[in-house]
């Protein structure tokens, strides 16, 4: 099974730094680079996800597919599908006050820090 820790950090990073990015700190091609590095990624992390999903102990589930519920609006928004791009701000800023509440963890997980695509653009960790 795919490391989920792992897993639940990348989004949390990513929802971090769509945010940031959405606001205005990256622009151009830079700002596009950004948008598909990250949404590829989390297409990944879907697969994995989903996987994790059907293999899941009860304890895990809310956690899993919370998390592939958050990975793919994730993916929506920052490709611009069918969703306004004030709203999907506000729906990133939502995604990531419930991965700060704990609800996007696994169980017995720990919080991981590390280099990541959000403290290169210089925000705190994690």
């Amino acid at each position: 099974m795919a490391d989920l820790g792992l897993v639940f950090h990348n989004l949390r990073d990513h929802l971090e730094t769509a945010l940031d990015v959405l606001g205005g700190k990256a622009t151009g091609s830079a700002r596009e680079r950004l948008l598909t590095h990250m949404a590829s990624e989390e297409e990944g992390n879907q697969r994995l996800l989903a996987d994790a999903l059907a293999n899941a102990a009860p304890e895990e589930r809310r956690a899993v597919q919370l998390a592939l519920d958050h990975s793919r609006l994730f993916v929506d928004i920052v490709k611009g599908a069918e969703i306004a791009p004030d709203l999907g701000k506000s729906i990133l800023s939502h995604l990531l006050e419930e991965h700060d509440q704990g609800l996007l963890m696994a169980p017995g997980a720990a919080p991981r820090s590390g280099w990541t695509v959000g403290s290169l653009l210089g925000e705190k960790k994690p």
